[in-house]
């Protein structure tokens, strides 16, 4: 019985876990709509989302692979735009 509590507690953190990752995540694509025409760099999310510029360009490239934005330019001046 014991391990069937641990287990749930394990799930109800994991589904936790995946809340907070959703808003995060959600946070950051709101953060590059609202930019623009003129796109948002990495920097301007990071700052917007009270963030690392490490978390946001993780975020940002998330959102890039699962196809709800696009990286325009190359390394320091990247833009991120919606599609």
């Amino acid at each position: 019985m014991n391990n069937i509590y641990h287990s749930r507690i394990g799930g109800l953190s994991h589904s936790l876990s995946g809340k907070k990752q959703n808003r995060k995540k959600s946070m950051v694509h709101d953060a590059v709509i609202e930019s623009g025409g003129s796109g948002a760099t990495t920097r301007s999310v990071a700052n917007k989302c009270d963030m690392s510029v490490y978390s946001a360009r993780n975020w940002l490239i998330q959102l890039e692979n699962d196809g709800f934005i696009y990286r325009q330019g190359s390394g320091r001046s990247d833009t991120w735009h919606k599609k």
